[in-house]
């Protein structure tokens, strides 16, 4: 079953979330010791948890008085504001995934009309390397990048360098292809784009760049030898230093350049390549892989277990007349005989008792004040 309050508990499970992923993207220590892929891993569970929200038959609901049950009693004082903020929020999400639809098309548009140049060293190079898709060398490519999440194309510039070199940029293009990095980075565009709203959401999606890109680094630094680690640190810092020219990035493209821009995660991104130059890339252990999985598992199931929801005032037409101290989710009939009308009590779960005027939370009371005789007349209900 999927409810509006199944919707806000994985809005804020994808947010809180996301947080740690974004600390620990910045420990270099973590980074060396396979928390790339693990970062990678961990974000696309949060977000297939984001894109179920479901409540089983052992969900447990947890209810708030406080700020969830503020926001759904001011919703229900002001429906057509809550309506404008679906309003918005709609808006705002076409907006953006027009903005993005016609960034592509126009990207595609750009490499369609880029200007090839007959490279056979490139190609003979991009054989040997297994690579089937077209390579293009184009004089207005800046920097080698990948395009296309089904049909793949790599893009490169004229390059004056030895073969060497340009075998180790076709590695690290080849990594993007068979990580499916351009799927990747398309659904958390599209995903970004439906929580425009969502600065977690926004952040990750820049943050993504650098991290398919030491992906890819790490593969390649494993495979290579010492030699050929020291030279691919050489290219990439010159690289970096050549991306800051450039303005636009292509939409969804593996651009170099656009993770280079950004000279905080440039910065951490060249100063792991330095240490994988002397200490190359390992593989996580199998038993921690499994505890890793067993652990991610476990969590995510976990958060299905709890769902928040707003504490709401029971309506009128909820109510039923008794004695004693009893809450009913499903009766009708309830008329207040004695005492301000539409005034009771209420005991929630937590054992605090609330006074209500006209369905209005009005403050908390003492016991003491509940059974003295200024609110003798009031009846009390009971949270189950």
């Amino acid at each position: 079953m999927i409810s509006g309050s199944s919707v806000l508990s994985a809005l804020a499970i994808y947010t809180f979330a996301m947080v740690p992923l974004f600390f620990l993207r910045k420990r270099e220590h973590f980074l060396m010791m396979g928390g790339i892929s693990i970062l990678l891993a961990a974000s696309l569970l949060i977000a297939v948890r984001l894109l179920l929200p479901l409540e089983i038959p052992i969900t447990h609901p947890i209810h708030s008085w406080n700020l969830l049950g503020v926001a759904q009693r001011f919703i229900r004082a002001h429906p057509d504001f809550f309506r404008l903020l679906r309003v918005i929020w709609i808006v705002g999400a076409v907006i953006v995934v027009t903005r993005d639809v016609y960034i592509l098309w126009r990207a595609h548009k750009a490499c369609r009309n880029y200007t090839k140049v007959d490279s056979p060293e490139v190609q003979k190079i991009a054989e040997s390397l297994s690579i089937t898709c077209p390579v293009v060398v184009s004089p207005q490519v800046s920097g080698p990048f990948v395009t296309g999440p089904l049909r793949h194309t790599i893009y490169l510039p004229i390059l004056e360098l030895p073969e060497e070199e340009i075998e180790l940029i076709l590695r690290h293009e080849r990594e993007h292809i068979r990580f499916h990095d351009a799927k990747i980075k398309l659904f958390y565009g599209v995903l970004s784009a439906v929580l425009w709203w969502n600065p977690v959401a926004l952040v990750f999606r820049k943050a993504l760049d650098t991290l398919l890109e030491m992906r890819c680094d790490k593969k390649v630094m494993s495979s290579v030898s010492s030699e050929k680690r020291k030279t691919y640190y050489d290219m990439i810092l010159a690289l970096s230093e050549l991306a800051v020219l450039e303005e636009e990035e292509l939409a969804f493209s593996l651009d170099e350049s656009a993770a280079m821009r950004r000279t905080c995660d440039a910065k951490r991104r060249l100063n792991l390549l330095s240490k994988w130059v002397d200490n190359p890339p390992q593989k996580l252990k199998l038993p921690s892989v499994i505890a890793g999985c067993c652990l991610a598992v476990a969590l995510f199931f976990a958060s299905y277990l709890v769902v928040f929801q707003p504490a709401s005032i029971p309506l009128k037409e909820t109510f039923e007349p008794g004695e004693g101290i009893f809450y009913s989710g499903k009766c009708e009939g309830f008329e207040l005989s004695q005492g301000p009308q539409d005034a009771f009590v209420l005991k929630n779960l937590d054992g605090k008792y609330q006074l209500f005027v006209n369905y209005e939370f009005s403050r908390y009371l003492t016991y003491d004040e509940v059974i003295s005789e200024q609110y003798s007349n009031l009846r009390i209900y009971e949270e189950e």
